[in-house]
């Protein structure tokens, strides 16, 4: 039945839910309000220097670091350089483009090619061993934003959703439409695998838990 649910997300789940996270980490829509990275009742203000997630999140990209190479440039042809998006949960930096950095009067930032969600110290059976009833869920598509004030997504899973009962993985159930924000499911996140995953969205990403997750309806997709 659909719900609210712990799940354990594969890479490929995170990978997806991840990378509108990081298109919305931009310095114009966030200076004029119109984005979760805003502060809330204070125009031309954002959130950056506030702990936005959990001490164990954080988010890098370095297109030179061998182990997660990325495109050395943006969109814009802006060098891209080692930067900390969020840092123990702290949101460091909001990627800005030529034109509103010198509307601005600030360096520009590219908007990275490739990111790093930080590993954690977990194994899969680890994450799966602490859920009493939930959800394994190893993707998602047709994902469409929703809402960019709360970067509300919703979408569907899709390859494999099987139901885990007292630490043990189980059948496999239906699928469901979710409505979820990556931020949600971030703050919500207790364990992080230890493993990190290229996935095609351009991001190194572990599996992760996470709780009440919004698993809105279920879904006759195949």
């Amino acid at each position: 039945a659909p719900g609210r649910y712990t799940v354990v997300l594969e890479p490929a789940a995170v990978a997806e839910l991840l990378e509108p996270l990081i298109g919305a980490m931009n310095a114009r829509t966030a200076d004029e309000g119109r984005s979760f990275f805003a502060a809330p009742n204070q125009p031309g203000k954002t959130r950056l220097g506030e702990a936005l997630f959990p001490a164990g999140i954080s988010i890098t990209s370095d297109p030179a670091a061998e182990a997660t190479p990325g495109r050395p440039f943006d969109h814009e042809g802006l060098p891209l350089r080692r930067t900390e998006w969020v840092t123990g949960g702290v949101l460091k930096a909001l990627h800005c483009s030529r034109f509103w950095a010198r509307k601005q009067g600030r360096e520009p930032l590219g908007r990275p090619s490739v990111t790093t969600l930080a590993p954690g110290t977990a194994t899969t059976e680890e994450l799966i061993k602490g859920v009493k009833r939930g959800v394994l869920i190893t993707r998602f598509w047709y994902t469409r934003m929703v809402d960019p004030q709360s970067l509300l997504i919703t979408g569907l899973t899709r390859d494999g959703v099987f139901l885990i009962e007292d630490g043990v993985v189980g059948p496999p159930v239906n699928n469901f439409r979710f409505n979820e924000s990556p931020v949600t499911m971030l703050r919500n996140a207790d364990l992080l695998g230890k493993e990190l995953s290229r996935q095609a969205q351009g991001s190194y990403v572990p599996a992760l838990r996470t709780h009440e997750f919004n698993l809105a309806s279920v879904s006759e997709a195949v």
